[in-house]
C-alpha cells in the first residue's frame, strides 16, 4: 500500500519497514548518519538539532514500536531535512528496534547507511539496546540522560565500546555551548572570582497530574532515578566542571579536555519525596568535592554543591557560583532563553532552524557605602560573541556536531591501527575519553544520592584513595 509516496511492506513479526524517499535541496555526502532508536519527545528535538546544517548529521533510519507513531515522527521530522538521494529507513511493530539493529548490523544492508544509533529509550531499557548497538550493529551511540542505573552498567557499556571502537557520548547538551566554556573561564579566573566555594542550584517544573501518574520519567520500572536522573544531572554535571581544574589547549577551538576532575567526598539527600512507587519526585542535595587525595597537598580545599531538583516546584534551571571575590550567575543553565529576534517572524519555524540567541550570565559582588548604610551592586553580564557569527546555533546542534567529529577521529584512528589503547591517543580521541570521564563521575554522584534515599537520608562517603 501507499503512503504519503512512500512504500510500506510489513512481514510476519508484525515489523514494518517504510522506505521514504523525498526531494529537498541538500546534499547528503559525506554526512554523518544517524539511526534513532524510539520516538520520544527529546527524539523530535534532536532530530531538529541532526536536520541543521552545521551539525554534519543526517537521519537515515527511524524505529518506533507503534507504526503510527514512526510515521508521524518521520513526516514531521525527517522528510523536511531529507536530501535528494538520502532513505529513511522506517520500522514499526513489536520487533521494530531489533529490525533496525538487525538491519544497520554488517552483515546486512543497512551496514553501510548508518554510522550511528541515537537511543532516548527509558534508563532502564538503556544497557540492553546500548550493547546491542555496539555489538550486533557495531555503530556509535549518543545516549540520552541518565546513562544507566548505575555506574556498574555505564562502565560495562563503556568498556565494550572501547573493545569495539566506537563512541559512546551521554547526551548532555549544556556541556557544548559556547557559553558553558566562557562560564568556565570566567569562574577559574581568580583575579575575578577568587577563590570558589559552592554551587547553589535550582531546577524544576510543576508536573500536572496526567505527568505525575503516567509519565516514564516518575514510574520505577522505566526511570527509577526520578528527578535525580532527569533534573539533578545537570546540576551535578555543571559542578563536576565548574570545580574542575582547567586547562585549555589553544589548538582545540576552545573545548576542554585536559582538566582535572574533582575529587567526590560525599553526598546526601537531605530532604526527599517519593511517589507510591518510591521515586524521587523532589530531593534537596548536598555534595561535597575535594581537590585532591595527596596527604602533602597543603593546597587543598573543598568546595558544596547545594541544589534542589523536582517536579514539584514553578520552572526554574538557576545556578550561582560563589566564589570569595564575587560570584557567578546563570539563570537559565540547562535550557538557554529565547531571545526576540527583531529582524525575523518570531512565528516561523522549521526543522532545523536556528534562532538567534544571545545567551548571557553576569558576574556580581557587593560593598557597602560609609557607615554600612547602603549595599552597592557591582554586576557585569558577559554575552555569547554573536556579532561575528552569522548563525547562532543551538547547543543540541553542537552537540552532534562534536559527537560526529569525534566518531570520525575514532573510526580513523582504528583504521590507522592506533586504537588498540581504548579509542587511541589523538586529541580528539582524549577529548572523548575526558567526556566520557566526566560522565562516569555524573552517574557516580546519582549512584551515591540514590543510596542516600534509601539509607534514610544518611551522608554517603566515597572511597578518596
Amino acid at each position: 500500500m501507499s503512503n504519503n509516496g512512500a512504500s510500506t511492506t510489513t512481514s510476519a513479526a508484525a515489523a514494518v519497514s517504510v522506505s521514504v524517499s523525498v526531494s529537498v535541496e541538500r546534499d547528503d555526502l559525506n554526512l554523518f548518519r544517524v539511526g534513532i532508536l524510539g520516538c520520544a519527545s527529546i527524539a523530535k528535538k534532536n532530530a531538529m538539532a541532526i536536520f541543521h546544517p552545521a551539525s554534519g548529521c543526517t537521519v537515515t533510519a527511524v524505529a518506533s514500536r507503534t507504526l503510527d507513531k514512526a510515521n508521524a515522527f518521520v513526516n514531521e521530522f525527517v522528510k523536511p531535512g531529507l536530501g535528494d538521494t538520502t532513505n529513511c529507513q522506517v520500522f514499526g511493530g513489536a520487533n521494530a528496534y531489533n529490525d533496525l539493529i538487525e538491519w544497520s548490523s554488517s552483515s546486512s544492508q543497512g551496514a553501510d547507511l548508518i554510522d550511528a544509533l541515537y537511543i532516548p529509550l527509558p534508563t532502564t531499557l538503556h544497557k540492553e539496546w546500548v550493547i546491542k548497538a555496539l555489538t550486533k550493529a557495531k555503530k556509535h551511540v549518543l545516549l540520552e540522560k541518565p546513562t544507566a542505573l548505575n555506574e556498574a552498567d555505564y562502565q560495562e557499556m563503556l568498556l565494550l565500546a572501547k573493545e569495539q571502537g566506537k563512541f559512546l557520548l551521554d547526551g548532555t547538551m549544556f556541556v557544548h555551548h559556547s557559553r558553558t566554556r566562557q562560564f568556565l573561564k570566567t569562574v577559574h579566573n581568580q583575579n575575578v572570582m577568587g577563590d570558589l566555594k559552592r554551587i547553589e542550584s535550582g531546577f524544576s517544573f510543576f508536573a500536572d497530574q496526567d505527568f505525575s501518574n503516567h509519565n516514564i520519567r516518575v514510574q520505577k520500572s522505566l526511570d527509577p532515578l526520578g528527578c535525580l536522573g532527569d533534573l539533578g544531572w545537570y546540576q551535578i554535571r555543571m559542578a563536576l566542571l565548574v570545580f574542575s581544574s582547567f586547562k585549555e589547549n589553544d589548538n582545540d577551538n576552545g573545548n576542554y579536555y585536559n582538566n582535572k576532575l574533582p575529587v567526590l567526598m560525599s553526598a546526601q539527600v537531605v530532604d526527599c519525596t517519593l511517589n507510591q512507587e518510591g521515586v524521587p519526585m523532589e530531593a534537596t542535595c548536598l555534595v561535597k568535592f575535594g581537590t585532591g587525595n595527596d596527604d602533602n597537598d597543603t593546597n587543598k580545599k573543598t568546595t558544596v554543591l547545594s541544589f534542589h531538583c523536582g517536579f514539584e516546584a514553578y520552572f526554574r534551571q538557576y545556578l550561582h557560583v560563589v566564589g570569595t571575590k564575587s560570584g557567578a550567575f546563570i539563570d537559565d543553565f540547562v535550557l538557554p532563553k529565547k531571545q526576540q529576534d527583531n529582524n525575523a517572524d518570531s512565528s516561523a519555524t522549521s526543522v532545523g532552524s536556528s534562532t538567534p540567541s544571545q545567551s548571557s550570565f553576569r558576574v556580581e559582588s557587593m560593598s557597602l557605602t560609609d557607615h554600612d548604610i547602603w549595599a552597592v551592586a557591582n554586576v557585569e553580564t558577559f554575552h555569547d560573541d554573536v556579532e561575528n557569527t552569522p548563525v547562532v546555533v543551538q547547543q543540541e546542534v553542537l552537540m552532534w556536531q562534536c559527537f560526529s567529529r569525534l566518531a570520525r577521529a575514532i573510526d580513523n584512528t582504528n583504521n590507522n591501527g592506533g586504537g588498540s589503547n581504548g579509542w587511541g591517543k589523538s586529541q580528539e580521541c582524549m577529548e572523548a575519553a575526558k567526556l566520557t570521564e566526566t560522565s562516569i563521575l555524573n552517574q557516580r554522584v546519582l549512584d551515591a544520592l540514590m543510596t542516600s534515599i534509601q539509607e534514610g537520608c544518611s551522608k554517603v562517603d566515597f572511597d578518596v584513595n
